[in-house]
């Protein structure tokens, strides 16, 4: 009888408990998705707050996207590292502050991160909140290059090539143009058909260079569109055809590389084409070409279109002007000669003198010639 009563309190106790856990559950609110995330990121789940921090950052709340890469980060992952580390260079919810990018950026590099590593290179190439180290570079864009970061090992051959912080080694930077093509990096394929192309660092082959201007130019490099374009254009080591050339010309034109355009532009003047040649000069001149820009002011200065008014004039002079401000010596010399000689407009001997000295700056003799005889 005991037994029985015994078992039948157990019974009682143990429905009570489940009444009430029930009540309980009752009572505590149900957290909705975000809710979930945060208490999971906050318990140390470094992917929840990534992705919360990807949400915030969608809705433009960068913010708190802040805060949840610097969750993220917290807990060593490096894609929260990096991604602190953009909006401290790029001034969204947080100061620009370029010294903390950078250390950001280091630590997403320890963590792994070749597009991280590749950008500490960067800093320390270019002297950005820090001092210029050419040898730091070098090594964090072989570090990078070493995770995979194809614009980083062409970087790397990039140094090799030119001798920057190492002795010049054509070989290696093949090399490493190679690692950095194969990793579709197109300015990698680019590098490495050029050498194919001269025969640097391996046997010429032009074949070699044909397909691999032509990876580049598939990989949206431009510089790639112009190479294959030439080969083509030229018949070198190709069946000689201008069609083909043509269309590659377009396509660097259309990545809308400035010389791209300009080279497109040589190609129809070649062709005695005047109506395209001078779209593509102006095209390339807007996109900041110092020679498409002189070559269209000096057409329009001699009449080449043959429609000279005072409109035209203007344009001539305008076009001369963005071509000297683009650090184009002769464009800078045609002006202080129009100066001198009172060409187009009102003779100046100070103005003819300021042109010719930039003329001369930018590597044109006659213009330090002209610049002396004006200060005798």
């Amino acid at each position: 009888m005991k037994k029985i009563i015994l078992v039948l309190a157990l019974a009682a106790i143990s429905t009570s408990y489940s009444y009430a856990e029930e009540k309980n559950q009752e009572q505590t609110p149900k957290l909705n998705p975000q809710e979930q995330m945060i208490a999971e990121c906050n318990s140390g789940t470094a992917q929840k707050c990534l992705t919360l921090a990807e949400e915030f950052k969608a809705a433009e709340k960068f913010g708190d996207a802040a805060d949840y890469y610097e969750k993220a980060c917290s807990l060593n992952d490096a894609t929260g590292c990096h991604e602190l580390a953009n909006l401290y260079t790029f001034k969204k919810g947080k100061k620009t502050d370029l010294i903390k990018a950078q250390d950001l950026y280091k630590k997403a590099c320890e963590l792994g991160s070749g597009e991280s590593c590749y950008l500490v290179g960067h800093f320390l190439e270019n002297g950005e909140a820090t001092t210029v180290d050419k040898t730091e570079a070098l090594s964090y864009y072989q570090k990078a290059c070493e995770l995979n970061h194809g614009l980083s090992c062409t970087g790397v051959g990039f140094f090799y090539n030119m001798g920057i912080g190492i002795e010049p080694d054509y070989k290696k930077s093949a090399e490493y143009f190679r690692q950095g093509c194969e990793l579709n990096d197109g300015l990698g394929c680019t590098n490495l058909a050029t050498m194919y192309k001269e025969g640097k660092g391996v046997e010429a082959n032009y074949r070699e260079s044909r397909e691999t201007f032509r990876k580049a130019c598939d990989l949206g490099n431009a510089s790639g569109c112009v190479g294959i374009a030439e080969l083509y254009e030229n018949g070198t080591g190709v069946k000689k055809n201008l069609d083909k050339a043509e269309g590659f010309y377009k396509k660097g034109c259309e990545l809308n590389s400035a010389d791209g355009c300009f080279t497109l532009a040589e190609f129809y003047q070649k062709k005695n084409d005047p109506i395209k040649s001078r779209f593509y000069y102006d095209k390339s001149c807007s996109l900041d070409s110092p020679e498409g820009c002189l070559s269209l002011g000096v057409a329009y200065r001699d009449n080449a279109y043959g429609e000279e008014s005072e409109e035209t004039i203007i344009k001539s002079l305008d076009l001369l002007k963005k071509a000297c401000d683009l650090r184009n010596g002769t464009g800078c010399f045609y002006l202080g000669n129009d100066y001198l000689q009172g060409y187009r407009l009102r003779q100046n001997f100070n103005m003819a003198k300021e042109y010719f000295g930039k003329a001369c700056d930018f590597g044109v003799p006659d213009g330090c010639t002209y610049f002396a005889n004006l200060n005798k």
